[in-house]
Protein backbone atom coordinates (compact mmCIF):
# COMPACT_ATOMS: atom_id res chain seq x y z
CA UNK A 1 0.00 0.00 0.00
CA UNK A 2 1.52 3.43 -0.58
CA UNK A 3 2.71 5.48 1.85
CA UNK A 4 0.29 7.77 3.68
CA UNK A 5 -2.81 5.72 2.56
CA UNK A 6 -4.76 4.63 5.63
CA UNK A 7 -7.31 1.79 5.70
CA UNK A 8 -10.25 1.32 7.71
CA UNK A 9 -11.31 -1.93 7.99
CA UNK A 10 -15.24 -3.15 7.28
CA UNK A 11 -16.98 -6.12 6.62
CA UNK A 12 -17.19 -5.67 3.10
CA UNK A 13 -13.33 -5.25 3.40
CA UNK A 14 -12.17 -8.40 5.31
CA UNK A 15 -14.24 -10.54 2.97
CA UNK A 16 -12.67 -9.00 -0.32
CA UNK A 17 -9.34 -8.52 1.19
CA UNK A 18 -8.61 -12.91 1.25
CA UNK A 19 -9.29 -12.43 -2.30
CA UNK A 20 -7.11 -9.61 -3.35
CA UNK A 21 -4.39 -11.42 -1.81
CA UNK A 22 -4.62 -14.30 -3.59
CA UNK A 23 -5.05 -12.16 -6.52
CA UNK A 24 -1.66 -10.28 -5.87
CA UNK A 25 0.19 -13.79 -5.38
CA UNK A 26 -1.04 -15.18 -8.56
CA UNK A 27 1.40 -14.70 -11.14
CA UNK A 28 -1.17 -12.85 -13.63
CA UNK A 29 0.75 -9.60 -12.14
CA UNK A 30 -2.56 -7.75 -11.59
CA UNK A 31 -1.79 -5.22 -8.39
CA UNK A 32 -5.33 -4.48 -6.91
CA UNK A 33 -5.18 -2.21 -3.77
CA UNK A 34 -8.32 -0.50 -2.05
CA UNK A 35 -6.76 3.33 -2.12
CA UNK A 36 -9.08 6.09 -0.05
CA UNK A 37 -10.00 7.88 -2.99
CA UNK A 38 -10.67 5.06 -5.41
CA UNK A 39 -13.35 3.13 -7.16
CA UNK A 40 -14.68 0.74 -4.06
CA UNK A 41 -14.08 3.08 -1.27
CA UNK A 42 -15.94 5.99 -3.39
CA UNK A 43 -18.86 3.54 -4.25
CA UNK A 44 -19.24 2.32 -0.66
CA UNK A 45 -19.05 6.43 0.69
CA UNK A 46 -22.01 7.45 -1.65
CA UNK A 47 -23.86 3.83 -1.05
CA UNK A 48 -23.53 4.60 2.93
CA UNK A 49 -24.94 7.73 2.63
CA UNK A 50 -28.01 7.20 -0.13
CA UNK A 51 -29.01 4.01 1.99
CA UNK A 52 -28.97 5.97 5.47
CA UNK A 53 -32.25 6.42 5.28
CA UNK A 54 -34.05 3.27 4.12
CA UNK A 55 -35.04 0.95 7.42
CA UNK A 56 -33.49 -2.14 7.79
CA UNK A 57 -36.12 -4.55 8.19
CA UNK A 58 -39.13 -5.71 6.43
CA UNK A 59 -42.23 -3.62 5.64
CA UNK A 60 -45.05 -4.06 7.92
CA UNK A 61 -47.55 -4.80 5.11
CA UNK A 62 -45.32 -6.97 3.14
CA UNK A 63 -44.88 -9.32 6.34
CA UNK A 64 -48.72 -9.07 7.12
CA UNK A 65 -49.16 -10.22 3.54
CA UNK A 66 -46.79 -12.96 3.67
CA UNK A 67 -48.38 -14.11 7.04
CA UNK A 68 -51.98 -14.16 5.71
CA UNK A 69 -50.45 -16.10 2.57
CA UNK A 70 -49.26 -18.40 4.36
CA UNK A 71 -52.17 -19.07 7.11
CA UNK A 72 -54.44 -18.91 4.34
CA UNK A 73 -52.51 -21.69 1.69
CA UNK A 74 -52.49 -23.92 4.55
CA UNK A 75 -56.19 -23.38 5.70
CA UNK A 76 -57.43 -24.17 2.19
CA UNK A 77 -54.71 -26.98 1.66
CA UNK A 78 -56.41 -29.01 4.52
CA UNK A 79 -60.42 -27.44 3.50
CA UNK A 80 -59.40 -28.98 0.21
CA UNK A 81 -58.75 -32.22 1.31
CA UNK A 82 -61.87 -32.51 3.41
CA UNK A 83 -64.00 -31.69 0.79
CA UNK A 84 -62.31 -33.47 -1.81
CA UNK A 85 -63.30 -29.63 -4.03
CA UNK A 86 -60.44 -29.50 -7.01
CA UNK A 87 -61.86 -25.33 -7.13
CA UNK A 88 -60.42 -25.18 -3.54
CA UNK A 89 -57.62 -26.76 -4.23
CA UNK A 90 -56.47 -24.97 -7.30
CA UNK A 91 -57.14 -21.78 -5.00
CA UNK A 92 -54.60 -23.38 -2.38
CA UNK A 93 -52.37 -24.19 -5.35
CA UNK A 94 -52.63 -20.08 -6.11
CA UNK A 95 -52.13 -19.16 -2.18
CA UNK A 96 -48.70 -21.29 -1.90
CA UNK A 97 -47.72 -19.87 -5.57
CA UNK A 98 -47.91 -16.42 -4.24
CA UNK A 99 -46.79 -17.03 -0.83
CA UNK A 100 -43.68 -18.44 -3.02
CA UNK A 101 -42.80 -14.94 -4.39
CA UNK A 102 -43.42 -13.09 -1.37
CA UNK A 103 -41.27 -15.34 0.92
CA UNK A 104 -38.52 -15.00 -1.98
CA UNK A 105 -37.90 -11.27 -0.77
CA UNK A 106 -37.15 -12.46 2.61
CA UNK A 107 -34.44 -15.15 1.62
CA UNK A 108 -32.71 -11.61 0.71
CA UNK A 109 -33.02 -10.47 4.70
CA UNK A 110 -31.55 -11.63 7.44
CA UNK A 111 -32.43 -14.85 8.88
CA UNK A 112 -36.09 -15.17 9.89
CA UNK A 113 -39.36 -17.01 9.91
CA UNK A 114 -40.36 -16.30 6.81
CA UNK A 115 -38.07 -17.63 5.08
CA UNK A 116 -39.54 -21.02 5.87
CA UNK A 117 -42.68 -19.72 4.00
CA UNK A 118 -40.91 -20.71 0.96
CA UNK A 119 -40.76 -24.65 1.91
CA UNK A 120 -44.59 -24.64 1.81
CA UNK A 121 -43.83 -25.35 -2.11
CA UNK A 122 -41.69 -28.26 -1.31
CA UNK A 123 -38.34 -26.16 -2.41
CA UNK A 124 -36.06 -25.67 0.21
CA UNK A 125 -34.87 -22.18 0.33
CA UNK A 126 -31.44 -22.92 1.25
CA UNK A 127 -31.15 -24.00 -2.19
CA UNK A 128 -32.26 -20.84 -3.10
CA UNK A 129 -29.62 -18.49 -1.69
Amino acid sequence: MPEGQETTCCTSQKVILPVLVILMRSASGCMLVLLQDGFYRTLQRRARTALAGVPRGPNYASALIADLLALGSVAFSVLAACSSSYAVGALAGVLIALNVVSAHNFLHQKDNFRMYYFNLSFMSFRCVV
